[in-house]
């Protein structure tokens, strides 16, 4: 009888972790540049992922999960800069595979409007920081 229980309950747990929704999983951030810096909350809300997903993530979701001109020149955050410029990838020519870019001014999260590269005078008057200034 003891051991019917236990059986049962290791089905019932088995099943229960086999139902977990795992969106947050790691080899998603190898699909986007510099996707290990901020770890889950790249996408994510929550620093351990999981739901809820912050603006930046629903459009990786909703553009298939995959890095590429049309999600680079999105600015997910609107804080004026696009998520390419704020990954280290200005010209989205990063993809999967090929080793992180190393950009000059760092990287930055696209999912968060308050972390974004600060203007500099050379480029104080991109289209960028005229957003910026503007909206």
């Amino acid at each position: 009888m003891f051991y019917k229980f236990i059986f049962i309950l290791m089905i019932i747990i088995i099943i229960t972790i086999a139902m977990i929704d795992i969106d947050a999983r790691p080899p998603n951030r190898m699909k986007i540049p510099n996707g290990m810096v901020f770890g889950c909350q790249t996408c994510h809300i929550k620093p351990t992922g999981g739901a809820p997903w912050n603006q930046f993530g629903l459009d990786f979701k909703a553009n298939d999960q995959k890095w590429d001109l049309t999600l680079g020149k999105k600015d997910s955050d609107g804080d004026g800069w696009t998520n390419a410029e704020e990954l280290g990838d200005p010209e989205c020519m990063w993809r999967e595979g090929m080793p992180d870019p190393a950009p000059e001014n760092g990287v930055f999260n696209p999912g968060d409007a308050t972390s974004h590269p600060e203007p500099s005078p050379a480029n104080s008057s991109s289209w960028g920081s005229l957003k910026t200034l503007v909206f």
